[in-house]
């Protein structure tokens, strides 16, 4: 059978108990017998010892992160303050007595690192409050003794209201080279450990507004369609239900045919090795960009551009009577960002 003792504060024994009483150990006798008492001695190896528990004339807690997605939590917490550890029997005997307390009342195991520090991981909102809707801030406090007692300090930890993502664009890039993108979407807040994952490549994410954010595709192993995710705190990741397509470089070999009129509208087919036509498929001729084309044979063509405009940053040059021509750059990109192939057209 098991037997349930409460046990009193530590003023009842040292009626004006200070720090050097904390400590003392408390030997237990049992009785059954009602009144008058008739004592039991129980080993007296086994003894109770008060613990101190945290509070705001004494000290601060620090929670870093300090946010986390309301649907998912996971956040990995670092609580940071003082007099942690307790007796050592106590952490290698009942180390699950440490504990992180949400909401006054939703306990999660916490692990005590040092005399200073304890980490625990954030639960999702609606486990703390049922039907929750974030934002909302949520009280973090510790307990010592399995919940029976826990500090009032007044920490919290604000769940934000998940991410709604519409596009990336781009949408498609090369594999083995960084691309600049923007999420589109609603209900962005900025944080300090704010992030995009593309596959299982992590990135920082930077905040435009509360709808666009700003993240650097990271190349990857190899080709292919990549899940993105983003993180508010650095640890756990929501889904955004985009993906972007890495892929391979083309290898650029001729231009057919290589020159055309200073007008421009010359179809101009593309000899290229695997090349795989998507619709963001574009040839940049000089300065100006022009779409590329997919026939009905598969061959892909991109219609030239002026010569003013291709040859002229601004698209004016010298002047429309003045003739134009000569050789420019034709390069290709699938993102309006990266540029592949090195070709000539006159």
């Amino acid at each position: 059978g098991a037997l349930s003792c409460v046990v009193p504060g530590r003023h009842k024994f040292v009626p004006f108990a200070t720090e050097v009483h904390r400590d003392i150990p408390l030997t237990l006798d049992v009785s059954f017998s009602g009144l008058p008492p008739i004592w039991i001695f129980v080993d007296r190896h086994l003894t109770f010892t008060h613990h101190e528990v945290p509070s705001r004339e004494r000290q601060t807690l620090v929670i870093t992160p300090r946010q986390s997605i309301a649907s998912l939590g996971g956040a990995s917490l670092t609580i940071t303050g003082e007099n942690f550890l307790g007796p050592l029997r106590e952490r290698t005997a009942n180390p699950s007595l440490a504990q992180c307390v949400f909401g006054r009342h939703r306990q999660m195991p916490a692990e005590v690192v040092s005399d200073t520090t304890i980490l625990c991981r954030a639960p999702p909102l609606p486990d703390v409050f049922r039907g929750a809707r974030a934002p909302m801030d949520v009280t973090v406090d510790l307990t010592f003794d399995g919940g029976q007692t826990s500090s009032n300090m007044g920490a919290v930890i604000s769940y934000l209201k998940d991410f709604e993502f519409d596009a990336i664009i781009p949408s498609h890039g090369l594999y083995n080279d960084y691309t600049e993108t923007l999420l589109l979407g609603r209900f962005f807040k900025r944080t300090p450990n704010l992030l995009c994952k593309f596959g299982n490549v992590e990135v920082p994410a930077e905040l435009i507004s509360d709808r666009l954010l700003r993240c650097r595709a990271p190349p990857q192993a190899a080709p292919g369609n990549y899940s993105i995710g983003y993180s508010v705190d650095g640890f756990a990741f929501g889904d955004t239900g985009l993906h972007f397509i890495c892929m391979i470089s083309q290898r650029a070999s001729a231009l057919v045919p290589n020159r055309g009129f200073p007008l421009g509208g010359t179809q101009v087919t593309l000899a290229m090795d695997g090349l795989v036509f998507v619709s963001s498929l574009q040839c940049r001729f000089g300065y100006d960009l022009a779409r590329a084309v997919q026939r009905d044979d598969g061959s892909i063509y991109c219609r030239a551009p002026p010569c003013l405009s291709a040859r002229f940053a601004d698209g004016i040059g010298l002047g429309i009577d003045v003739e134009c021509f000569g050789f420019v750059t034709v390069q290709l990109t699938v993102n309006g960002v990266n540029f592949f192939g090195n070709m000539t057209y006159q």
